[in-house]
């Protein structure tokens, strides 16, 4: 999903409950994304980095029936 995706989709959100949207930048995945990307190859917290981004990316919501 890209971020302009994700925009729409929270405005909307945010307007069915009257709240307002956050931004991008706000959410960690997002800046674990670019924490990763500007962090030079050699740097040896990369793997960690990565490993949090992953984790974020590859969890799973849990849902409300259980």
């Amino acid at each position: 999903m890209d971020i302009c995706c994700w925009c729409v989709c929270c405005q909307k959100a945010a307007q069915t409950v009257k709240i307002p949207c956050p931004p991008s930048a706000s959410l960690s995945i997002y800046r674990w994304a670019y924490q990763a990307l500007d962090t030079p190859l050699d740097h040896p917290l990369l793997p960690l980095i990565w490993q949090k981004f992953f984790l974020l990316y590859l969890a799973r919501v849990p849902s409300s029936s259980g």
